[in-house]
């Protein structure tokens, strides 16, 4: 049995801040899905055209993102996702929230999603505010608006723990968080 270190009546340990979770590359494996379906053009991009939304729907989870559960109870989670031009894209991406990624939740898993172009993820940085995501240009991105960036490169340990120490080094350091003000206490493109 997990041992809960969370207060009693308390959601998270540490509520004043938000993690934002990338999903194709971190906890969805798209590259994969991609190769599986053998949808590469001949410059090794992905096809985007020829996904439907019942593809987007079917990619498979990342052996390891099951630790998940342990970032909720960390903080608030949202899903922070890119998509193509494609409505069967936002579709399938929310369809795979409810039915791959969290069954248990259903239709209430769809209010942690959201489904933003790539380069209007950092409108959502700022202070306290940390984005997970297998994008250093996203994390750069993030990082310069004011949010702690993580790169994820595959070992949810590894990210799991620079999650941890960002906290840590926040929480014991009075970064000044005023509006505006906030730098991250990050370096860019931080990871371990």
């Amino acid at each position: 049995m997990k041992k809960d270190f969370r207060q009693a009546g308390q959601r998270y340990l540490f509520g004043d801040f938000m993690i934002f979770l990338d999903m194709d590359g971190v906890i969805a494996d798209f590259d994969t899905h991609v190769d599986a379906h053998n949808q590469r053009l001949e410059n090794g991009r992905p096809n985007y055209d020829a996904f439907d939304r019942e593809w987007y729907a079917t990619i498979p989870v990342f052996k390891g993102a099951d630790s998940f559960s342990t970032l909720k109870m960390l903080a608030p989670v949202k899903f922070l996702t890119a998509p193509t031009r494609s409505a069967d894209c936002y579709a399938g991406k929310a369809d795979w929230i409810m039915n791959q990624f969290l069954p248990k939740e259903g239709k209430w898993a769809l209010k942690d999603l959201i489904i933003s172009p790539k380069q209007d993820k950092c409108l959502l940085a700022g202070a306290k505010r940390i984005l997970i995501d297998d994008s250093p240009q996203n994390i750069a991105q993030w990082e310069d608006a004011g949010g702690i960036g993580i790169l994820h490169e595959g070992d949810f340990q590894k990210t799991f723990e620079a999650l941890c120490e960002a906290i840590e080094c926040v929480r014991n350091h009075d970064w000044g968080f005023d509006a505006g003000r906030y730098k991250s206490p990050m370096p860019k493109g931080w990871k371990i």
